[in-house]
């Protein structure tokens, strides 16, 4: 796993760096890792004088002991974990892995996304990125959500890459990532999602980057939007070539990989997908592919979570 340094800035010009043993406290680990991890977060957060911080690192622990796993905490309680941690207001945040930086927009609320999805996408590498499956590819990001994956690809050195995100409030922050990145020219926002016929449906999320958004899955209690859902096939046409397709779009997936059924059969791109959303992923997404194009190998492996390398 690379070592990833995240430097956070704040609306005074406050900067703080934290202690990289924080970002495995809410990863999959032993309780007795987790709660060794919990030592620099605990001085810290006495250093803010938040015991509301106290008790939720505490409560975290408890939960993992109890077998939750990722689930110790509530969004909301992830959510002021991270304001007391850090004690000012956000502005942005700066990764560092290896030689690459990668700076994003943030709020109290995204800086908590953003941190999870950087531990899933580079020090996890959950689809499988490398200069190997990125440099000079192209490559279509289903559920692009704020970028992370979309914005280490480019630093990796891809050559277009086409993010589709549908929601509108995560489109805004995905586009504002690109720009302070300076990735306009490489990375494609597109306010659309992907699936197996052109059409306008509708999608359910809870708030700006949440990465359960679902056309699939429309939960009660939820907001509702309209989206516009286009296919890979009609997008990227005839002639036009694909490297990389990776795809997580809360069950959908089966639905991108039948619009994507040309491009695949023409291109073979390498593809990785989530394949956990629904109890027959495992198997249904495998014959998808393999019914297209008999020569992929295709594998399952779970890093954050279950997904299929197809190549």
């Amino acid at each position: 796993m690379p070592e990833i340094e995240l430097v956070f800035y704040g609306n005074k010009n406050e900067r703080v760096t934290l202690d990289k043993r924080l970002y495995g406290f809410f990863g999959k680990m032993s309780a007795f890792r987790r709660i060794c991890n919990s030592v620099p977060i605990l001085l810290r957060l006495l250093e803010n004088k938040s015991f509301y911080g106290i008790f939720l690192v505490f409560k975290a622990g408890a939960m993992s002991l109890a077998g939750k796993g990722n689930e110790c905490l509530t969004v909301s309680e992830y959510v002021a974990f991270w304001r007391c941690l850090i004690g000012f207001s956000m502005s942005k945040v700066e990764c560092k892995t290896e030689s690459l930086s990668m700076t994003f927009d943030t709020n109290v609320l995204t800086t908590a996304l953003v941190f999870s999805l950087l531990f899933e996408v580079v020090r996890a590498n959950e689809y499988n990125l490398s200069q190997k499956t990125a440099k000079n590819k192209v490559i279509i990001d289903a559920g692009a959500n704020m970028g992370v994956f979309s914005i280490y690809a480019a630093k990796l050195g891809a050559k277009t890459i086409y993010a589709f995100e549908p929601v509108t409030e995560t489109f805004i922050q995905l586009k504002k990532n690109i720009a302070i990145n300076g990735l306009g020219g490489i990375i494609k926002p597109i306010n659309k999602a992907l699936g197996d016929t052109k059409c306008r449906t509708e999608i359910s999320y809870s708030f700006c980057g949440d990465c359960g958004a679902s056309l699939e899955f429309l939960k009660e209690g939820t907001k509702k939007q309209t989206v516009q859902v286009d296919t890979i096939d009609n997008f990227i046409g005839n002639s036009a070539r694909v490297d990389f397709i990776k795809m997580d779009v809360e069950g959908f997936e089966e639905k991108v990989i039948i619009g994507a059924a040309k491009t695949i059969k023409r291109c073979k791109p390498y593809i990785a997908m989530s394949a956990y959303h629904k109890p027959e992923d495992k198997t249904v997404l495998v014959h998808r592919v393999k019914n297209i194009r008999k020569d992929y190998a295709c594998h399952l492996e779970e890093r954050c979570e279950l997904d299929l390398y197809c190549e």
